[in-house]
């Protein structure tokens, strides 16, 4: 195996296959131990992005950066842990993008406007809630990206938690890439 090209950069395929098997133990431990220290919650937290006790705590501090303060739309992955997160955007009136699961069309990402939802806000908490209440929308439609919120089981120190599983972006990889490549997402 030689180097490839990848995205205009010199690729190893093999320090690909060592950082995704390094990844994968990484996963695996980071699961492990939140099991251990009894810290996760339902279902649990192997094979996904774990939602933990002191998620709420989280977003609380989260809502006390001055990035939350200036966003006004902000794309949130859907996952557990992040309910919090969705709920504090809605009650400090932001206006709330969830991607649609496995991009089954070019309307990809919902919005919550809780000006529009006003009093059914509550009800958009789920997936089906928000598919119900909210408005389907292609990238080209959404407003501008302030901040984007999305989980990961671990991440370096220099907040590397995305990037590539295998051959393929995850999903938040690819959120962020639809965004930018219509323009939806700027630097506050």
């Amino acid at each position: 195996m030689g180097l490839r090209v990848r995205n205009g950069r010199m690729h190893d395929p093999r320090q690909h296959t060592q950082r995704a098997a390094m990844k994968a133990d990484m996963r695996r431990a980071i699961w492990q131990l939140l099991s251990n220290q009894q810290v996760s919650r339902f279902p649990g937290a192997e094979n996904r992005i774990p939602h933990f006790t002191g998620a709420e705590a989280a977003a609380h501090l989260l809502q006390e950066l001055t990035v939350w303060h200036k966003a006004r739309a902000v794309k949130i992955n859907a996952d557990a842990p992040q309910l919090p997160v969705r709920r504090a955007a809605l009650t400090d009136g932001k206006l709330l993008y969830l991607a649609v699961p496995r991009l089954k069309s070019g309307q990809c990402f919902i919005e919550l406007d809780p000006q529009r939802l006003g009093s059914r806000y509550p009800l958009v908490n789920s997936l089906r809630g928000a598919l119900k209440y909210g408005r389907l929308v292609a990238p080209r439609e959404m407003r501008h990206i302030d901040l984007i919120v999305c989980g990961s089981v671990a991440a370096g120190r220099d907040g590397d938690g995305s990037g590539w599983e295998g051959d393929l972006p995850t999903w938040s990889t690819l959120c962020c890439a639809m965004q930018a490549k219509c323009g939806n997402s700027r630097r506050l």
